[in-house]
């Protein structure tokens, strides 16, 4: 009886206290490494409850708050070099809580809990003398290094964090083939336990990381550092010795071995960390410091001389490239001789350098009078916000502000391969807010088109007879006399043609060149589908076509059309600026082919093949026949045949 009472009082002891505490929202969806998960009621619980835990010591969470203001800097440049999505920087307050010697019980070491074996596998030093394992840059890489491995394998970053924990083995058990390349996933209570605690982690911390002004401020320092003794570094920074060795645990002597260049971090206060650089010569701007290829001579360009660069390379040398500065980034502007590997040679950087500094695909080439930069873009431009032009693209906007084109889609919550819609209102420094919609600025109103009056026949031009005579020699008179026989009227005055009004509608495609022949009219009340006109007439018969709508993506269509993306990118020519509303894109391989007796229409929200097939009098099977599909459904933005 007692046990029972003792049971109740704890019972009551503990609702209470978990209805004390503050309740956690989780959304049903949220984004990831460029993916939508969506959650199911269960798994929002689940993570919920392990947010409050994360959040219930408030002196304990707000310490890890401080590590990562700290720490982050550092992980997101190294993320970004790496192309990984930066969202992996919450994992290492998981493995670690941002400590660099925590030791687990399997042994793994450091920031990102690697054992030995694996950190020298993604190439980290570990030795008698230094443990890259508790160095922040130097382990992150190794980090994203095999989460990219894992990527590669796994086609899917969820996938890739769960091998993170299990290894790639362990995840073939929690791996769905549907998801693997997708961009989007639904997540049920059975995802794996490091994944939903990764989950966790990011939304206890992502909206609470990088408010305030933090206390410290890491300086990566690596001028001439080898050989040197702490003592020695703690001259040349005036910054006291047990604070390097503090910050520096990858060390286990107490000098920089002299075998290759290491990183020394320098903790500062935040407020002094602009001065601190400048005398020691740190670049603050956020990113790599960028070697000098050996290969290339470090005299500018124009200052080049014939025994340097060869007499073939003489005149290229003497060349003036229009170099500029954007959003305090060095580029150039292109001209219409100009292409990759001579912009290239001119900002010396290999030519992979420039095109991943400027998002190019191997296929994309340069543009007359498009800036191209020497450096890596930066995260955010100086203007807040920028409404998308007719025929701008992401990758457009993104060189024109000095922005990476991953932390515009982030700022602006698209999803990789959105259609970019004209007049789009997108943030450039800010994030926009979750609960603020996509603002479209609408379009002016089209002028009226004015009603054009024919001109009035003029009064016949009257001239004397005796003018007609010695018009060769002499000026012509006229005058408005009145009608006699003595003159002769002048060849009548053309009257301008009455312009052909506007047409209602639309004309129809026609893909054999001839002569359109107009439908006839139809005189039952449904309205019938509008053929539309897409520019110039397909160009391969071979090929399957769609119209891009408002929030359609390449991997949606892509999973519409049974095929992949990266075909459907090849196919158009898409580089890494995505695909635009209203862009007319081959989708698939067409069976049938396209024979000239058929005319196209684009299908619009709600029609499907039996709606069409009512409309014109068609069997639904001819229709499902002529384009190749599978089942009586359509996509808003189908390029359906309809024979005429």
């Amino acid at each position: 009886m007692k046990r029972l009472k003792y049971h109740i009082i704890f019972s009551i002891f503990i609702a209470f206290y978990a209805h004390s505490q503050v309740a956690v929202e989780v959304p049903d969806h949220i984004y990831f490494a460029g993916m939508r998960l969506n959650l199911s009621k269960p798994l929002r619980n689940n993570i919920a409850a392990q947010i409050q835990t994360l959040q219930k010591n408030k002196t304990y969470f707000q310490a890890k708050v401080d590590l990562a203001n700290m720490y982050f800097p550092i992980i997101e440049r190294v993320f970004t070099e790496e192309d990984i999505p930066v969202d992996f920087k919450y994992l290492a307050i998981q493995e670690s809580s941002l400590q660099s010697d925590v030791v687990s019980s399997s042994n793994a070491v450091g920031y990102w809990q690697f054992k030995r074996e694996s950190a020298t596998e993604v190439g980290m030093l570990v030795n008698s003398q230094v443990d890259e394992r508790k160095h922040i840059t130097e382990s992150s890489r190794g980090a994203a290094r095999y989460l990219k491995k894992n990527y590669l394998v796994t086609t899917n970053w969820i996938y890739a964090l769960i091998a993170y924990n299990t290894g790639l083995g362990g995840a073939k058990a929690y791996i769905d083939n549907k998801y693997v390349g997708a961009q989007e996933m639904d997540l049920d209570n059975d995802l794996h336990w490091y994944a939903v605690k990764f989950l966790a982690h990011k939304l206890a911390y992502e909206d609470k990381v990088g408010y305030g002004t933090p206390t410290l401020s890491l300086l990566e320092y690596n001028k001439e550092t080898q050989g040197k003794t702490i003592a020695k570094l703690s001259e040349i920074t005036d910054i006291g010795e047990d604070k390097l060795l503090n910050y520096n645990k990858w060390l286990s002597v107490k000098h920089i071995p002299d075998d290759k260049v290491y990183t020394v971090l320098l903790p500062v206060n935040y407020l002094e960390r602009e001065q601190v650089a400048a005398r020691l010569g740190i670049d603050l701007s956020g990113k790599a410091q960028k070697p000098i290829d050996p290969a290339v001579s470090q005299l500018p360009v124009k200052a080049k001389t014939a025994e340097q660069t060869g007499t073939d390379n003489k005149k290229f040398a003497e060349e003036v490239f229009l170099f500029t500065t954007n959003n305090g980034l060095d580029g150039v502007i292109a001209r219409e001789t100009d292409n990759v590997a001579k912009l290239a040679f001119a900002g010396r950087v290999s030519i992979e350098k420039f095109r991943q500094y400027n998002e190019m695909e191997r296929f994309e080439e340069v543009k007359k009078g498009q800036v191209y930069y020497f450096e890596s873009k930066n995260s955010k431009a100086i203007i807040p916000f920028h409404t998308v032009k007719a025929g701008e693209s992401l990758w457009d906007i993104a060189q024109i502000y000095g922005i990476k084109i991953a932390q515009l889609k982030k700022k602006n919550r698209m999803e990789d391969g959105e259609a970019l819609q004209e007049g789009r209102l997108l943030y450039l420094r800010f994030k926009r807010p979750d609960k603020e919609p996509i603002i479209i600025a609408e379009k002016p109103a089209p002028k009226p088109v004015e009603k054009i009056e024919p001109t009035p026949e003029p009064q016949p031009v009257l001239v004397k007879k005796e003018v007609l005579d010695t018009a060769k020699t002499k000026p012509v008179i006229t005058t408005t006399a009145a009608i006699n026989t003595s003159v002769e009227k002048m060849p009548a005055v053309v009257e301008p043609a009455t312009p052909t009004p506007v047409a209602a509608t639309l004309p129809v495609i026609n893909f054999s060149g001839a002569d359109v022949k107009t439908p006839a009219k139809d005189t039952s009340t449904a309205p019938k589908p509008t053929f539309q006109k897409q520019g110039n007439p397909l160009p391969d018969s071979s090929f399957c076509y769609h119209v891009v709508q408002q929030g359609q993506t390449l991997y949606s269509l892509a999973r519409y059309y049974g095929t992949k993306a990266d075909s459907i990118k090849l196919w158009n020519s898409i580089g890494s600026e995505g695909i635009k509303f209203d862009q007319r894109i081959i989708v698939s391989k067409n069976q049938t082919g396209l024979r000239k007796d058929f005319n196209t229409l684009i299908s619009k929200q709600g029609q499907d093949i039996n709606s069409l097939a009512v409309d014109y009098g068609i069997a639904p099977e001819k229709i499902i026949l002529w384009n190749d599909k599978k089942n009586n459904n359509l996509m808003p933005g189908e390029l359906i045949k309809i024979k005429k």
